[in-house]
């Protein structure tokens, strides 16, 4: 569930795990979330895009070529 800022809360085993800038989220304040055929989730933030899997939480940002700082929304792709 991402939150307008707390980050993003998961639920793992009956408890709330939450993933926030203190975690490697670009920003708290998350706007979209998607989950892949992996199983990672994608959220977009007002400060990036990450991709979480497990433990691991990888950043865009326009550094990374991403027009804009704020990921409004995200849809997956029909290769994947």
């Amino acid at each position: 569930m991402g939150t307008y800022g707390g980050g993003l809360n998961v639920i793992e085993d009956g408890r709330v795990k939450v993933v926030d800038v203190a975690r490697g989220l670009p920003a708290n304040e998350v706007r979209s979330v998607l989950v892949d055929r992996e199983g990672a989730a994608w959220v977009g933030t007002t400060n990036g895009l990450a991709r979480l899997e497990g433990e691991r939480v990888r950043t865009w940002g326009t550094a990374d070529g991403l027009p804009g700082s704020t990921v409004h929304s995200l849809q997956l792709g029909p290769d994947g």
